[in-house]
């Protein structure tokens, strides 16, 4: 399967990877300063993913003791990140 923006011309692909790339850094950015609550409760999103088991996930989120509509956003935006970096590095 080829790749989708493969089609597109050089000068095309390399404005979308600009844009991707600005969206990139603005989402980091944002990223940055929404886990700062979290790390000063002690864990931060990268250990909540790197957690393992279900018991350690749960003990972080208990830890962070903010309520589950702050901590679902950070986790989704987090998400939302890697899904658009990689998206920006795929179209480098």
């Amino acid at each position: 399967m080829p790749y989708p923006f493969a089609r597109l011309p050089f000068h095309q692909q390399r404005l979308l990877f600009l844009i991707l790339l600005v969206l990139t850094l603005l989402v980091w950015i944002i990223l940055i300063w929404m886990e700062r609550p979290l790390v000063k409760a002690g864990a931060s999103i990268i250990d909540f993913e790197l957690a393992g088991t279900l018991q350690k996930a749960q003990t972080i989120m208990d830890g962070w003791g903010i309520c589950h509509c702050r901590r679902g956003v950070d986790v989704h935006a987090d998400c939302w990140f890697e899904l658009d970096a990689s998206t920006a590095e795929v179209n480098r």
